[in-house]
């Protein structure tokens, strides 16, 4: 199945408990923070290692089998413009009091990224982190000139695995399954989560 663009990123912190932080320990009221085009986007979720490299099973001299290694998934983020308290809050930035962060525990984030299938009208596709955490590597500055030069928000996000999933780190939601609801994604992903009252559950109505 094949798969087109980036329809929506929505990220949420995870507490302790593995469940969805809330309010202020959170990032919004109800504890998910979508990256909409009021926040300029997303421009690209590279998504990688979601499984092993195959290990080649020998016999009579011949390969007679593989085996296939769990994956470790990690994406390479480029968001046009995160803002600068959600930016720093998912990287585990410490805020002074005074203006100035340190990096502090990177706190655990769960993620969900929908796309849309090709052909048929296309369906939404999603990709689900229930747990993972984020960090930034480096910031390439350079000069603007006649032109601007901008550096985006490029965070990594490196998965890990949750035992109501099986102890895998990543799930694949099909939103053309006669049996797929929106909510029970968000609460499957989002641990607690809770679709807001007034309609509409998900990824791209709740959250700032």
């Amino acid at each position: 199945m094949a798969v087109k663009g980036i329809k929506l990123v929505t990220l949420g912190l995870i507490g302790d408990d593995g469940k969805l932080l809330t309010g202020e320990a959170g990032l919004s009221t109800n504890g998910i923070y979508p990256v909409t085009t009021e926040v300029l986007g997303t421009k690209s979720a590279n998504i990688s290692n979601i499984s092993g490299a195959p290990v080649q099973i020998y016999g009579n001299d011949t390969q007679v089998d593989a085996d296939i290694p769990k994956g470790t998934p990690s994406v390479a983020l480029d968001f046009n413009g995160l803002p600068a308290v959600i930016k720093h809050k998912i990287l585990g930035r410490v805020n002074d009091g005074k203006g100035g962060y340190t990096q502090g525990t990177p706190p655990k984030v769960a993620m969900l990224i929908e796309t849309t299938s090709v052909g048929n009208g296309g369906t939404p596709q999603y990709v689900g982190f229930a747990k993972g955490i984020l960090n930034e590597a480096a910031m390439n500055l350079q000069t603007s000139t006649n032109t601007i030069t901008r550096v985006d928000d490029s965070p990594t996000y490196t998965a890990f695995g949750v035992s109501r999933w099986g102890n895998e780190a990543i799930k694949f939601f099909e939103g053309g399954d006669a049996n797929f609801t929106e909510e029970n994604m968000m609460a499957d992903v989002f641990n607690g989560y809770t679709a807001p009252s007034s309609g509409g559950s998900g990824s791209g109505t709740g959250g700032q």
